[in-house]
């Protein structure tokens, strides 16, 4: 892979181009269409095999165009209030599936952190997600639970080791995007009915 990422995307473009020119070709009259379709069919499993890494190579070259910054220390009050949002992040990153119960019981602890939603969206994404990301690829992920004091550990370390810098308008959240609109939404319904009750 090349040191930003750009040639790496250039080579899965030129690759898309030749699947689709291929492609092309094997509908023509008069072409061999056993031949092209069997060309077609190694550029499309190509193809396949290259997607896999594109987000991968995308943000190599982000990480060149924006380099990580590391985050200042986190005073023990704040270190305090941010424990029981990472591990309550986390569970979106089990190897289980979580239900509407699952979504109100984390949105509530989320709420009780008095974060705003910016901030625990920006939590999830830049601490939480680059640490236990990794557990949703494995055959044998986690299920019961991350250890809070290991899950603390590696947050700290990813901290002190740079954050993102690029402005984004929303958080980039992959496999756990449904989980995490249904926990917000959750916790907006909470907020509502406490100011009602207010």
């Amino acid at each position: 892979m090349a040191r930003d990422g750009k040639p790496s995307l250039f080579l899965f473009a030129a690759g898309a181009l030749l699947c689709a020119g291929a492609l092309l070709l094997a509908v023509q009259p008069g072409a061999h269409g056993g031949e092209w379709g069997v060309f077609a069919f190694f550029c499309v499993c190509t193809l396949v095999l290259l997607s896999e890494h594109v987000e991968e190579w995308w943000e190599a070259w982000l990480r060149r165009r924006y380099p990580l910054r590391p985050a200042p220390a986190l005073a023990d009050e704040e270190l305090e209030r941010r424990r029981p949002v990472w591990v309550a992040w986390s569970e979106l990153f089990l190897d289980t599936q979580l239900d509407a119960r699952d979504h109100a019981r984390i949105a509530e602890v989320l709420g009780d952190s008095g974060y705003a939603d910016g901030e625990l969206l920006r939590i999830l994404s830049d601490e939480v997600r680059p640490v236990v990301a990794a557990n949703l690829l494995s055959m044998a992920g986690v299920w019961a639970g991350f250890d809070a004091a290991w899950l603390e550990e590696r947050i700290l370390a990813l901290r002190a080791a740079g954050l993102p810098t690029r402005p984004r308008r929303k958080p980039a959240l992959g496999p756990v995007q449904q989980d995490a609109d249904a926990v917000m939404a959750a916790l907006a319904r909470l907020r509502s009915a406490a100011r009602s009750s207010a």
